[in-house]
């Protein structure tokens, strides 16, 4: 909108430069003193302009935008790598070695002593009596009994079975068995290929010309040609004002629509037949003969002993126990208690003091070095080469669809006045003449 109103207000202010230059010079200098209004009126005619009028147009419009690709790079770095030094290092270290020493320590020793003394005691002294008694003897007597025993008896019996006897015979039967074969077959498969499409899109090209155009205003004085601009008496006292009409040079736009031709790829899906081998399998029924075993039952006998247990009666003889009473007599061995007196050791501990030599042990401190190694890590800087990736600026075309405002010329008719220099015999136009 701000464009377009600035075309406007450019447009009126062209036109009405455009008047004031027609009707700024009014009557040619030959104008008599006494030639009235009417005689140095503005004479208009009929003319064809052509404008250009701001029309709202969408067009494809190419732009560059900027895009970032990615871009595979390769770079030196210095790359720090610990690599292990092995070294050898000699070390003092203490150990405890064991040593046997020997001291003297005293220590307590019970001792026993044995002293004499008199101790009276109780013993038991034995003695014999003869008592009477009666006593129950046992005494075996012979019996004879009756008594039932089961016997076992072996008897034979006939048993009856059933066997089964394999008979084999050949026998023809059929199965079916899945055959492979090969077979072609016609397909049709999808394909795309690129083909080149020409087309035509429109683009403007202006094809405008310099043209030189009278200016705005006159190169009179500041009062104008009938205010007495040129000299001091106007232009009937000798100072006449000469038609001066400046100009200059402006570029007459003139857009053209104009038809260029491009080509551009398309991608287009066709179809190609071609040829494909499948595997089937089918069904195929075959003979073949085999041996069937069939097994018939047959009805044997056979002997079969076995043992049953038979009572039988049996005469035995036996001992049994009688008991009789016998009398006896027997010895009896008492004690009785007697006071007597002895003389017994008794023993007394008695504690002292004794010494002896004790082994012991300590452990000593020596000093002894030994040989070890000992890892160390080293850094050790090297090249390698990185792939690393950066995101490139490049400029890319796109076709975008843009609303512009383009100038399109129209031809109008309009009434434009004339001026006219030589009317009304010599002299310019008075005070009073008529002006534009």
């Amino acid at each position: 909108m701000r464009r377009t109103a600035w075309w406007l207000s450019l447009m009126l202010v062209l036109a009405a430069g455009s008047l004031a230059q027609a009707g700024g010079y009014g009557c040619g200098p030959g104008c008599a003193a006494g030639c009235g209004p009417a005689a140095c009126a503005p004479q208009y005619q009929t003319v064809q302009k052509t404008i250009m009028v701001p029309t709202w147009v969408t067009q494809m419009q190419t732009v560059y935008v900027t895009q970032c690709v990615p871009e595979q790079r390769t770079k030196t770095v210095t790359v720090a790598r610990q690599v292990p030094v092995t070294r050898q290092v000699t070390r003092a270290y203490t150990v405890m070695v064991p040593e046997t020493r020997t001291r003297t320590e005293q220590y307590p020793v019970c001792r026993t002593v044995w002293q004499q003394q008199e101790q009276q005691y109780t013993v038991s002294v034995p003695y014999q009596e003869t008592r009477q008694g009666v006593r129950n003897e046992c005494q075996w007597v012979e019996a004879t009994g009756t008594r039932t025993v089961m016997v076992p008896e072996v008897r034979t019996r006939t048993v009856s079975y059933t066997v089964c006897r394999p008979e084999y015979h050949e026998e023809a039967r059929e199965y079916t068995v899945s055959v492979p074969y090969t077979e072609t077959r016609q397909g049709v498969r999808q394909l795309c290929r690129m083909v080149p499409v020409t087309q035509t899109c429109s683009i403007r090209v202006d094809q405008g010309c310099w043209q030189t155009v009278p200016c705005e205003a006159p190169a009179c004085g500041a009062g104008g040609c009938g205010n007495g601009g040129c000299g001091a008496g106007g232009c009937g006292s000798g100072g006449g004002c000469a038609p001066c009409q400046p100009c200059r040079r402006v570029w007459v736009p003139n857009y053209v629509e104009k038809q260029v031709s491009y080509t551009c790829y398309r991608p287009e899906q066709y179809e190609q037949p071609y040829e494909y081998q499948v595997t089937l399998c089918r069904p195929e029924t075959r003979t073949a003969t085999v041996r069937v075993c069939n097994m018939i039952p047959e009805q044997q006998t056979r002997e079969v002993q076995y043992t049953v247990c038979v009572p039988q009666q049996q005469t035995y003889t036996y001992r049994r126990p009688n008991v009789v009473q016998v009398p006896f007599e027997y010895t009896v061995t008492l004690c009785r208690a007697e006071t007597r007196t002895r003389t017994v050791q008794v023993p007394q501990t008695i504690t002292e003091t004794a010494t002896r030599e004790v082994p012991y042990t300590v452990c000593v401190p020596q000093q002894r070095t030994a040989n070890y190694n000992v890892c160390e890590y080293q850094t050790v800087e090297e090249q390698r080469n990185v792939n690393y990736c950066v995101m490139v600026p490049q400029q890319v075309a796109k076709q975008v669809c843009n609303r512009v405002c383009q100038m399109v010329p129209r031809t109008i008719t309009c009434q434009v006045p004339v001026c006219n220099y030589g009317g009304c015999g010599g002299g310019g136009c008075g005070a009073g003449g008529g002006g534009y």
